[in-house]
């Protein structure tokens, strides 16, 4: 019986000796943190867009923290405003600060990126410290209408709206006797062959285009086994 004794006053110990041994857990982790990593925009020609994004730290903080805030990224900065500086109020766990966006001139193929980046203070963990703003920009296209090629076989073709905003369907090419319809994608003046009726027929096809200045087409347009890169003008009537 003492012998279960001891050994019951042993292994209390132990545990007890363990328990204190072991560092205590922290209650919390002081972050901070932008709202999201990223966000996207489309943005009308010639017009200017203003929003809010706020910055984060995980529990109220007991005094006023300002972080520097910086910039990079392919927007010229003539084409936008944002502040040097985001304060996070003493009391609270939230700054907010505004950006403006000027649609000037931008990449209308490939959009633009701003990238806004701070350093945290020392006592503090960076969760995203880096919010990255996509800017596309949306050009209302004008290219539904009638046309002829001026090239190939020199037939009446018509351009019509698609499904979707800023698709059309073009009639038929400049190579075949058959009207086989192309699916075309028109982003500010920059045009991609998306489909047409040769897929369907089991026909790989692929295309770039441009629009003129006065309006007239001119796609790239390959239809594999049959040619290659053929150029198809299409004259505005």
């Amino acid at each position: 019986m003492k012998n279960k004794i001891f050994y019951l006053l042993t292994l209390v110990f132990f545990v007890a000796f363990t328990s204190c041994e072991q560092p205590a857990e922290p209650t919390g982790i002081s972050f901070v943190t932008f709202e999201a990593p990223s966000k996207s925009y489309v943005l009308n020609e010639g017009s200017t867009f203003e929003t809010e994004y706020k910055i984060y730290t995980a529990t109220n903080v007991d005094s006023d923290i300002t972080l520097d805030l910086n910039v990079s990224g392919s927007l010229p900065t003539a084409n936008y405003s944002v502040p040097a500086t985001v304060t996070i109020p003493a009391g609270t766990n939230e700054g907010t600060f505004s950006v403006t966006i000027t649609e000037n001139n931008l990449n209308k193929i490939n959009g633009e990126t701003l990238i806004i980046a701070f350093t945290s203070p020392d006592e503090f963990y960076s969760g995203d410290e880096e919010l990255t703003i996509k800017v596309d920009v949306f050009c209302e296209s004008q290219i539904a209408g009638s046309y002829a090629y001026s090239d190939g076989n020199g037939k009446a073709v018509t351009i019509t709206a698609g499904a979707t905003v800023n698709n059309f369907v073009v009639s038929r090419d400049n190579a075949f006797t058959g009207a086989y319809s192309i699916d075309i994608r028109d982003q500010c003046g920059s045009l991609t062959v998306t489909g047409g009726a040769l897929p369907g027929l089991g026909v790989d096809i692929a295309g770039s285009g441009i629009v003129k200045p006065n309006g007239d087409i001119v796609l790239t347009y390959t239809a594999v086994g049959y040619f290659s890169d053929r150029t198809m003008t299409m004259v505005r009537q």
